[in-house]
């Protein structure tokens, strides 16, 4: 594959978005013929494959993987961007501008280092792991998104080097790299509290099953935890009935604004879990009749959206790309020295202020 073509590059040459290229190449059904020839003919015209049959060695990785002792990358170095979203609705493309911008920075990455990246929708589970992706001739994964620990064992059996990205499991040996999402929740929160606002709602991803308050997803889960710190440093008690799950889509913060709303009208305030869970809520406080950010004051994390809703939302940014970039550089690491200890990369996250937040002042009531 040429230096420097990314599904980015394809993408722009076909006319069509990233997440159409990434259905085309992983082969959804829900892609028009003509666009899926435009994204073919466009993929063969630069070089650019998503997958390659294994290497003719007559071995398997596992074995390759224990045979060899680490190594630098190169131009034969061959690295999967596995993304998994079990909790997605199956009719969503996984591959929203989140996920591409942190492939975009693993793809920059990797061609700094002569390396090669190969992006696939992964089926969910250990097993569709090993059916897919026991056979083919990569060296190490990104196992990006909601991977379990029998995804990471899966990927460790196959011979593959591995790093979790935007994702952390407590107690398995494996390096991660990950925003700090505590640091995140909290300065959403904070961002709220010293506005004055005292009766905070929260807005997250699916809980576990065994919980009423615990989200599915570690990383809504330390964004959760960023906010109820954020409530007790303010001496504020935290309530579950302030909180509300959705499945992170515009349309699920919609559904889940309604309900918080309704259930709890003295809300002033409410932080999401994600931009998109945000622009869901704006609508439902609209049409309870409550204004932004004098009726109800709104803040996330992402900034995905960079500025460009009515009005402006406050957020907290994620530098994406440079998640991936550092993904990778720990992945070559990890190639370099496959014995060295499991290391978690945390990256630092930066509060942008814009215009939906209120302040508010002792004596104000909750109105429209």
């Amino acid at each position: 594959m040429p230096e420097n073509v990314t599904i980015r590059d394809v993408a722009r040459r076909a006319g069509v978005s990233n997440g159409t290229v990434s259905r085309v190449l992983n082969h959804h059904a829900n892609v028009a013929p003509d666009l899926r020839e435009r994204v073919l003919e466009a993929a063969e015209a630069l070089g650019y494959r998503a997958t390659r049959p294994p290497r003719g060695n007559g071995r398997s990785p596992a074995t390759q993987a224990q045979a060899r002792p680490g190594r630098t990358a190169s131009a034969s170095t061959r690295l999967g961007f596995l993304l998994t979203l079990p909790h997605l609705p199956d009719r969503l493309e996984p591959m929203s501008p989140f996920w591409a911008s942190i492939l975009h920075g693993a793809e920059a990455e990797a061609t700094r280092h002569g390396a090669q990246v190969t992006y696939l929708s992964l089926p969910h589970g250990p097993a569709a792991y090993r059916r897919h992706l026991g056979a083919v001739g990569l060296d190490g994964v990104l196992l990006v998104g909601v991977a379990s620990a029998d995804l990471v064992t899966a990927a460790q059996d196959a011979g593959h080097a591995a790093v979790l990205v935007d994702n952390q499991l407590a107690g398995v040996p494996v390096d991660a790299v990950i925003f700090d999402y505590v640091a995140a929740g909290r300065e959403a929160t904070d961002q709220l509290v010293r506005a004055g606002h005292r009766a905070i709602g929260f807005v997250g991803g699916p809980l576990r099953p065994d919980s009423p308050v615990r989200c599915a997803i570690p990383t809504i889960e330390l964004q959760a935890i960023g906010y109820r710190t954020a409530l007790a440093y303010a001496g504020l008690p935290f309530d579950p009935g302030t909180c509300e799950s959705c499945d992170l889509t515009p349309e699920g913060g919609y559904a889940a604004g309604l309900r918080l709303l309704a259930r709890r009208p003295d809300l002033t305030a409410v932080f999401c879990a994600g931009d998109r869970v945000a622009t869901g809520v704006m609508r439902a406080a609209r049409e309870a009749g409550r204004t932004i950010p004098a009726g109800l004051s709104v803040t996330a994390v992402d900034d995905e959206h960079e500025g460009q809703t009515v009005p402006p939302l406050t957020t907290v940014r994620l530098d994406k790309e440079h998640l991936g970039a550092a993904a990778v550089r720990r992945l070559v690491d990890r190639l370099a020295a496959p014995s060295s200890t499991a290391t978690t990369v945390m990256l630092p996250v930066d509060l942008v202020a814009r215009g939906s937040v209120h302040r508010r002042h002792p004596g104000d009531v909750t109105t429209a």
